[in-house]
């Protein structure tokens, strides 16, 4: 999932019904991170699944935290890790994916030939 792209620019658009600085919706944005990982740790993986090993617990699987493509919000998805390794979540990792997408938009060029375009400056997809 590319977390982190949508909520920037929700935060660049609804800053004043927000009525919150930048800052204060990017903590947010960590906690509500945060918490969904812890989530997926407790939900995800039952404790008696067959898939899972008896050696592994569901801690020892990894969970990688992407670097949004166009690099949104970069600073709290690595802080995420950050934060969570700290408190001892040793399978969560943080991948760089800068350079992954080409991340300039060309507002003449055709959507098909671009990784990423503007919402409402093309036709939506039947």
């Amino acid at each position: 999932m590319n977390i982190g792209n949508s909520d920037w620019h929700s935060f660049q658009n609804f800053n004043d019904e927000y009525n919150k600085t930048s800052w204060e919706l990017s903590v947010s944005f960590e906690e509500t991170y945060i918490s969904m990982i812890k989530t997926i740790r407790m939900l995800a993986y039952p404790k008696h699944s067959n898939s899972l090993s008896s050696r592994r617990s569901t801690s020892d699987i990894p969970i990688f935290i992407m670097r949004p493509f166009r690099g949104q919000l970069e600073h709290a998805t690595y802080a995420v890790v950050e934060r969570l390794r700290r408190d001892g979540d040793r399978a969560v990792f943080w991948i760089d994916t800068s350079g992954w997408a080409l991340t300039e938009v060309d507002l003449n060029g055709r959507v098909e030939d671009q990784d990423f375009f503007l919402y409402g400056m093309y036709p939506k997809p039947l």
